[in-house]
């Protein structure tokens, strides 16, 4: 039973469940990949126009430096001016004029534009001067907190730099403990010689912070500013714990040209966009699992629906496999109640229900077993009364046989001949009581029981001399097959007791036998005195009576039986006969049963 329940079980859940997983697994795998492709595309382009908007905001604040370089590059008179300034031991009222002059060209952006810290310009003198837009007149590095810048340019400038960026940071007068955090811009000058001045644009950290954060972005992505050495000048947020080390190979290992790159090895999608002006590259990576939330979230949702979808058809499936596990136990109970004879349980009385349905049909089934079995059991009870009957002919056929013997050898003795007429009759009679006798075949080839039809008639002609004649119509395909013995020496008898002894002069028998469609036809015509319609239809009525006494008929309606019982209900005889014109007698036996 177990068994049985798992089968029902996985086999309802199989049909209840894939109606309702495929369409739900096909919509929620296209949304997923639709929506990851079109958001791969989609953030791609976002992050470099982020990056895009990011690299204008700084380059407009660096162009400054591009117009302070320019103005100085313009007015070659004014730099010699500034440089024999910077070189003076002390400089006269008319060059502190010329100085104020110069110096109302760097204070003027740096008060303007709130993002500058300071401007700085130098140029090689011996006094390690240099003017500043944070202060009046000339300023010594001794003087000033701030000098970082000048170790740089001095580093950079051996090497050959004529540009480059720097991130700092210093103490303002060492007045306050606090850091002032800029992106230095250096451009070197030119006078008398190559590199012998630098001009040095401070931008402050926190406004260009301030900018970055005010950009628009998903919380966990980072947007970062590299300068050629691949060092972060500027970055929106801190990195996260765990994320460090893989940010900052990934950084290390990224190209310098413009691309948008997804690694399957990596956790996180980026953007390079590089400024070819200033050498910077401005980066935007972004969590996988932040980009791509919405598929990932859709899947889910899939998941969970399928999961969903599973555990209503289980339901379902268990309890449809209960139903029918208990219409199997009704059933078996039936079947265990039959076999043993008891009386049948009461069944429930449900409509539209299969099982109760396949109960009803058991039940028919059941019952017409039994009758059927019960009408085999009288029907073999009948074929051995009929046979016995045929048989015995109301005397016992080894006696009759025995002393048919015995009078054959004294009608010897008294007439001194074996062959005459009543030995012949008496031998010819014992021939068909053999074949009576012989119950181990009771079927026999029909052209065997046509030769013991003509020793019948051999005896009959010896008693009605030449009133009879018989003709024989049988086609050699047909006396192959096997028939009932004594099959037609009762309709021969038939003919001969109720058709021609009644009437005056010579009559005919006529036997025929043919394969028609699968039957084999064998009748018996005589020209004798016929039936009236009531007697022919008497006749009818007794060949389809199922029961009665049937002991003392051998005739036509004991054969009927008999064929019946040997061949079935499509076998039988039918009689076709006329007043004063004869009677015809039909045997139908099919093929099949007879091979």
């Amino acid at each position: 039973m177990k068994s049985a329940y798992r089968t029902f079980f996985l086999k309802n859940l199989y049909h209840f469940i894939l109606p309702m997983l495929i369409p739900i697994a096909i919509l929620g795998t296209f949304s997923a990949i639709i929506i990851q492709q079109y958001i791969g595309k989609e953030a791609t382009d976002a992050n470099l126009n982020v990056l895009k908007g990011m690299q204008s905001n700084v380059d407009l604040q660096f162009e400054q430096l591009d117009t302070l370089y320019m103005h100085f590059v313009a007015s070659a008179i004014e730099l010699s001016e500034l440089k024999s300034i910077l070189s003076k031991p002390l400089p006269s009222l008319e060059d502190y004029k010329r100085l104020a002059a110069i110096k109302n060209f760097i204070d003027s952006p740096a008060i303007a534009r709130s993002y500058i810290d300071s401007i700085y310009i130098y140029l090689q003198n011996d006094k390690n001067r240099f003017i500043t837009s944070t202060t009046g007149g000339l300023m010594e590095f001794s003087d000033f907190y701030d000098v970082s810048w000048y170790d740089e340019y001095l580093g950079r400038s051996a090497l050959g730099d004529d540009y480059w960026t720097g991130k700092r940071s210093f103490l303002k007068y060492n007045l306050f403990n606090y850091n002032t955090e800029v992106i230095s811009l250096y451009q070197t000058l030119y006078t008398s010689s190559p590199g012998d001045g630098v001009i040095v644009l401070n931008i402050k950290m926190e406004h260009l912070q301030d900018q970055l954060s005010a950009l628009r972005t998903p919380d966990n992505q980072y947007l970062l500013m590299l300068d050629s050495a691949n060092q972060i000048i500027l970055q929106n947020r801190p990195f996260q714990e765990g994320e460090t080390e893989e940010l900052q190979l990934l950084l290390k290992d990224s190209p310098n040209e413009t691309l948008s790159s997804e690694s399957p090895d990596s956790r996180f999608v980026y953007s390079i966009l590089s400024s070819e002006k200033y050498g910077w590259r401005f980066v935007s990576i972004t969590p996988k699992k932040s980009l791509y939330a919405l598929p990932l979230r859709l899947g889910l949702y899939t998941l969970l629906a399928i999961l969903f979808s599973f555990a209503v058809a289980a339901w379902i499936s268990q309890y449809f496999a209960k139903q029918h596990m208990n219409e199997i136990r009704q059933i078996t109970n039936l079947l265990q109640s039959a076999e043993k004879g008891e009386p049948l349980p009461v069944l429930p009385n449900r409509k539209h229900n299969i099982y109760n349905y396949i109960i009803q049909r058991i039940l028919v089934h059941f019952l017409e077993n039994n009758y059927l079995n019960a009408q085999l059991a009288e029907r073999k009870a009948k074929a051995e009364m009929l046979e016995l009957s045929a048989l015995q002919a109301q005397l016992n056929p080894h006696f009759l046989l025995n002393t048919f013997d015995t009078i054959n050898w004294k009608a010897a003795s008294v007439t001194g001949n074996m062959n005459s007429e009543l030995n012949q009759m008496i031998g010819h009679l014992g021939d068909i009581l053999k074949t009576a006798l012989d119950y181990e075949h009771k079927y026999i080839p029909l052209e065997e029981e046509l030769e013991y039809t003509h020793t019948y008639i051999q005896i009959q002609k010896m008693r009605y001399q030449d009133k009879i004649e018989v003709l024989w119509d049988c086609g050699a395909d047909a006396q192959q097959f096997m028939v009932l013995k004594l099959l037609l020496q009762p309709l021969i008898e038939n003919s001969l007791y109720h058709g021609i002894r009644k009437v005056e002069g010579k009559r005919y028998i006529k036997i025929k036998a043919r394969l028609q469609q699968e039957r084999l036809l064998i009748s018996v015509t005589d020209n004798g005195q016929g039936m009236d319609r009531d007697q022919l239809q008497a006749l009818r009525s007794r060949l389809g009576e199922s029961t009665g006494d049937l002991s003392s008929h051998i005739g036509v309606v004991n054969t009927h039986k008999r064929l019946q019982l040997a061949y079935g209900d499509l076998s039988g005889l039918q009689v076709y006969s006329k007043w004063n014109s004869g009677t015809m007698v039909t045997i139908t036996i099919p093929v099949k049963e007879t091979l």
